[in-house]
């Protein structure tokens, strides 16, 4: 599994233009079958996101996410999330579906779509990859290809690592953007797993841009970000 954020959750406008200081935002909503508490289950829930239109009006795209009783237990749930796109005015049909079966096994994730990128192509989508009893986890991304109507899974990671060294573990932590050359914009949180003697990639975090027809990334700026306490 690719490392992920286990940050905080929060629903935001869908509507983003990165600027310099911007601080990332999560989109993925997430929805269950439990009271606030997560101690009383109370039923099914649904929830859509907002329907995003690409700059050319071609495609649009949202995501619904559920949450349901797991018939397998008593009072227990599990979370299905699935984006739909509409391509030249046809109706809306699933492109992708995260759910307990999917290859991360988890079971209480959600989908987010986020922003359209300026030529239209690429659709940032947030993945909340969760499960229900478990702190594990936290925070990912996708992208609808609106040239192949495909989802793909880039590797900005490895990016990273390519640069930063293959011992330093970078971790996904918001997203700020597509800047004007169709470029991600995404700020990346950096550990060190000391089991299996691994180092920092830098001081606290930084932005990079990275590029998903080359699958190159860049730090945006030269000097990375402490972390804040």
């Amino acid at each position: 599994m690719r490392p992920i954020a286990a940050i905080s959750l929060l629903l935001l406008c869908p509507c983003l233009r990165a600027g310099q200081d911007a601080k990332p935002k999560l989109y993925a909503p997430w929805v269950t079958c439990f009271d606030e508490t997560g101690q009383h289950f109370i039923g099914p829930k649904s929830m859509k996101t907002p329907v995003l239109a690409s700059p050319d009006q071609r495609n649009r795209a949202y995501a619904e996410n559920e949450a349901r009783h797991d018939s397998r237990f008593p009072e227990s749930c599990e979370n299905t999330a699935t984006l739909y796109v509409s391509v030249s005015g046809a109706p809306f049909r699933p492109v992708f579906t995260q759910s307990k079966a999917s290859p991360e096994n988890m079971n209480a994730g959600s989908l987010g779509p986020a922003a359209w990128s300026g030529n239209s192509r690429w659709l940032f989508i947030e993945q909340a990859v969760l499960s229900y009893g478990s702190d594990c986890c936290g925070y990912d991304f996708l992208l609808y290809d609106a040239a192949t109507q495909r989802i793909v899974q880039p590797d900005i990671f490895d990016a990273v690592q390519r640069i930063a060294g293959k011992q330093c573990d970078p971790m996904y932590a918001g997203f700020l953007g597509f800047n004007a050359k169709n470029q991600l914009i995404v700020r990346i949180n950096y550990w060190r797993d000391f089991y299996e003697n691994g180092v920092s990639c830098g001081p606290g975090s930084a932005d990079w841009l990275f590029d998903p027809v080359t699958n190159k990334a860049r730090l945006r700026t030269s000097r990375p970000e402490r972390s804040r306490k």
